[in-house]
């Protein structure tokens, strides 16, 4: 059964999905791991579709751009922080001067649901952030001792 836009589910279930080696061309087998600070945050169905399309973006921009001087590995770390939500991508293909290519998608995505995206760079990994606000139904239902 398909959830209505306004059901609440497990964004850190829907984002474990995407913590599976993916194959890539050129790059043989990249491994990406999720990281969950909370085991369980409570998302409107629809603002969680969209934090998966732009999570996405931002594994693929990883994977496409990144230069790896040894296996590929790419980390997903989702957590919530007061009244955000904030998803890092991080790799380990560190390049300090590479440029970010390729995220008009996910920066687009991030601002429909409030959000944005910054980036880091040091002499051992690339991250990108994405920190989006939680709606007031969503806050309850994460700040709730049942979770929903």
């Amino acid at each position: 059964m398909t959830p209505n836009s306004h059901d609440l589910i497990d964004a850190a279930k829907r984002l474990r999905k995407l913590g599976v080696p993916v194959e890539l061309s050129g790059l043989g087998r990249v491994k990406v791991r999720v990281f969950l600070a909370s085991g369980c945050l409570l998302m409107q169905s629809d603002r969680c579709s969209r934090l998966e399309l732009i999570v996405s973006e931002l594994v693929s921009n990883a994977a496409r751009y990144a230069r790896f001087d040894e296996q590929a590995n790419i980390e997903i770390e989702l957590m919530h922080e007061a009244d955000f939500l904030h998803c890092t991508v991080s790799d380990n293909g560190a390049e300090p001067a590479r440029p970010i290519r390729g995220l008009e998608i996910a920066h687009r995505l991030a601002k429909d649901l409030c959000g944005r995206i910054s980036h880091w760079f040091d002499d051992e990994r690339t991250s990108l952030v994405l920190s989006i606000p939680l709606t007031e139904r969503e806050l309850q239902a994460n700040t709730s001792p049942a979770g929903g």
